[in-house]
């Protein structure tokens, strides 16, 4: 109470829409090999490290 104030913009910023479709073709499946996810981070131009900050 009494403290600064300011105005936020909200709301998501990395999509105007969403496709649940598109979405899910992307996920790994739970018994993917390491290779494997190697491979499908790989295709999304990601690396190892990505792997391991992601998982």
């Amino acid at each position: 109470a009494g403290g600064p104030k300011w105005e936020l913009p909200l709301g998501r910023r990395d999509s105007k829409t969403a496709s649940l479709t598109l979405s899910n073709v992307n996920i790994p499946p739970p018994n993917s090999t390491l290779p494997n996810l190697k491979n499908l981070f790989g295709r999304q131009g990601l690396d190892e490290v990505d792997l391991v900050a992601l998982s």
